[in-house]
């Protein structure tokens, strides 16, 4: 994600000035480089600054500015922001970062009906071709709650906003059964140049699989499936033990659904884990490799309900060509201690511990610390940990930290520790 085509991973981010809910919405960048995440190094853009109409919410908020997806949807070596909530706009990245007006998106779904929820988006190269594409879908919640209507828009876009080429979305005709709620992703289920599709679905508390369509180099998504996810609560993609076959991590933390009363009998309560699938057997195949708080170097004692494996991201955190997982310890994603769950040739086998010092403010409730994101804004070749309150303070205003990776691991102390305030 690099707004301003530098080299350096920037964070991209939605807020409103002044108290959450009620302040004037933004859309910000904070711009990395070899110190990380500087906030007087940032962009920030109003609906005025991109031309967009005000908006309200139901009883009179300001409605917020979100961004639903990401990526350099012109091919100009610079990350775009796809706007969510708008109707579907590009933020249009650049050498001096985002700039309006933004341009509405040609050929995506039409301005939702009262009884629909928005459109969710996915931006990848999903027909191989090098350039990106935008997939969206909405499922109609109330209406019907098993339709579902989608849209295909290949890449490259044109400064106006109109893509290369606008097709439907296909999509099997099976309905969307007991998901609560459906979005699309993007994901390399089996290494081809074309990006499959995700279609993640939410059931509440309880874990839950994912379909997953194929993808066609020279066409697109397809109503193939491939294959469906196994039951978790989080799941994510990488190459742990670099053979060049993406593989798959599934994490279930084994916390129960609070609306169940099974107690020790629910098959819900469990102590949590990561399995972790070789890309080299094909997708989600084969027997994983359980990783537990029981694995060697993982710290804590695996118990039912520990919460290992709510949250879950990869990447390289050592710089070693070996993708990384990084897991927070606690019951809600929350960062008390994290576990760095290292790749290597035979895969990931063992653990260790990632004892981060909290900015001293916020030391005595590490709970309000969740895991944002696992990127390279340093540009050294390691993934950083980018960890952030949503809502710090008496001003409700975001508060980051960024722990840096290194050839040991994630370095123990942050270097940069900022809030939203000000923006």
């Amino acid at each position: 994600m690099d707004v301003n085509g530098d080299g350096y991973s920037d964070l991209v981010l939605a807020g409103q000035r002044g108290q959450p809910y009620v302040g004037e919405p933004y859309v910000a960048v904070v711009f990395g480089g070899e110190t990380g995440l500087d906030p007087r190094h940032r962009a920030v853009l109003t609906r005025a600054d991109l031309d967009l109409p005000e908006e309200e919410l139901e009883g009179g908020a300001p409605a917020p500015l979100g961004v639903g997806a990401t990526g350099d949807l012109d091919g100009d070596g610079c990350t775009d922001l796809l706007l969510g909530g708008t109707g579907g706009h590009i933020v249009w990245g650049g050498p001096e970062g985002p700039e309006g007006p933004a341009a509405p998106v040609g050929g995506a779904l039409a301005d939702s009906p009262s009884d629909a929820d928005g459109p969710t988006t996915a931006v990848a190269d999903f027909d191989g071709d090098g350039a990106l594409d935008i997939a969206a879908l909405e499922l109609h919640l109330d209406a019907d709650p098993d339709r579902l209507e989608g849209a295909y828009l290949r890449g490259p876009f044109a400064r106006s906003g109109r893509p290369a080429a606008a097709l439907d979305l296909p999509l099997p005709s099976a309905p969307a059964g007991d998901a609560l709620s459906e979005r699309v992703a993007a994901i390399d289920a089996n290494g081809d140049a074309a990006v499959d599709l995700l279609r993640e679905r939410e059931g509440d508390e309880s874990p839950v699989t994912h379909p997953v369509l194929a993808s066609a180099e020279g066409t697109g998504p397809t109503a193939e499936e491939l294959g469906t996810t196994p039951s978790g609560h989080g799941l994510a993609t990488g190459d742990v033990d670099g053979d060049g076959a993406p593989d798959l991590l599934v994490a279930a933390h084994g916390v129960p659904n609070n609306e169940n009363q099974l107690g020790e009998a629910d098959p819900e309560l469990h102590p949590g884990y990561v399995d972790v699938y070789s890309g080299a057997e094909g997708f989600a195949r084969g027997e994983p490799a359980r990783i537990t708080r029981a694995t060697p170097g993982v710290p804590g004692r695996a118990e039912d309900g520990d919460g290992f494996g709510h949250t879950l991201l990869v990447a390289d955190v050592n710089g070693d060509g070996y993708d990384d997982a990084v897991v927070p310890m606690d019951t809600r994603g929350a960062t008390r201690a994290i576990a760095v769950l290292p790749g290597g040739p035979e895969g990931i086998v063992r653990g260790r511990a990632a004892d981060l010092r909290l900015p001293a403010d916020d030391a005595d409730r590490p709970d309000a610390w969740t895991v944002h994101a696992l990127r390279d804004y340093t540009g050294d070749g390691t993934a950083d940990l980018l960890l952030e309150i949503p809502h710090a303070g008496d001003g409700g205003h975001a508060r980051f930290a960024l722990y840096p990776g290194t050839a040991e691991g994630l370095f123990p102390r942050p270097l940069a520790d900022f809030t939203t305030e000000g923006f």
